[in-house]
């Protein structure tokens, strides 16, 4: 019997998550696709070359969605092609299986002189983080549904995380937070976009997982990543917000 796509993942069920570190990459650009290319085939070298992935980590992904429909394979060995035809099914197996709390790491800061912070806060969302959750809503997509003043992002490389916190003027603080900083799990996404943040799919890309990381956060999360959901058409053309809502029933 066929595993139903809408029960999460449990490691004893898979050797390969989909939804993994390295693999879901392959997924993110499955899903920012959706629209003009969305019936658009692709092989599996194809997509490695694009994502610069081995062409086994991209097999397993896609494979072993593809054993529950959400991706159609077509042709036998070194022929065969791929075509994502259950969107929606992928995208509620994957809000079932991200535990962004676990997988994100978080760092809350506080102020120590609001004054001189206001004067380098854009230098500090321009060159050194990528604006994330409410902030990436509402700097990045323009759907702030709030006029929350905390800043929220990812650190593209963790290493530098002392000397921002030295730089800017923070620290660390156990309740609350004025900026917090994460460590992304899904790294390869944040880096792209970081990198090609004009291309339109790359884009898509980030909405997803800001979409991902709103819908599990606590601070009025699934009320921005409904604002977010109804507003990219990436996220809209999946399926509609009921279909999302449903998951909670």
């Amino acid at each position: 019997m066929a595993r139903s796509s809408l029960l999460p993942i449990k490691d004893s069920q898979l050797i390969h998550d989909p939804f993994g570190k390295k693999g879901a990459i392959a997924l993110f650009w499955a899903l920012s696709r959706i629209g003009a290319e969305r019936n658009e085939t692709f092989s599996i070298n194809e997509m490695a070359r694009t994502l610069g992935l081995s062409s086994s980590t991209a097999q397993r992904s896609i494979s072993i969605l593809a054993q529950d429909g959400i991706f159609k394979a077509e042709g036998v060995r070194t022929s065969k092609r791929y075509s994502l035809k259950k969107p929606d099914e992928l995208l509620k197996l994957w809000i079932k299986n991200y535990k962004f709390n676990r997988k994100v790491k978080k760092l809350q800061l506080g102020i120590l002189n609001q004054a001189e912070f206001l004067k380098k806060k854009n230098e500090l969302l321009s060159e050194f983080v990528i604006p994330a959750l409410h902030t990436a809503a509402k700097n990045i997509f323009r759907v702030g549904i709030s006029n929350l003043q905390q800043v929220e992002a990812y650190v593209p490389d963790w290493r530098q995380v002392d000397k921002l916190i030295k730089k800017f003027g923070l620290v660390e603080q156990d309740q609350g937070y004025e900026i917090l900083l994460l460590k992304p799990y899904y790294d390869q996404v944040v880096l792209n976009f970081k990198d090609h943040s004009n291309d339109p799919q790359w884009n898509s890309a980030y909405s997803i997982l800001t979409f991902l990381d709103l819908y599990h956060y606590p601070l009025r999360g699934r009320e921005q990543a409904e604002a977010l959901f109804r507003k990219q058409k990436v996220l809209s053309s999946i399926c509609s917000w009921k279909v999302i809502e449903a998951l909670n029933e």
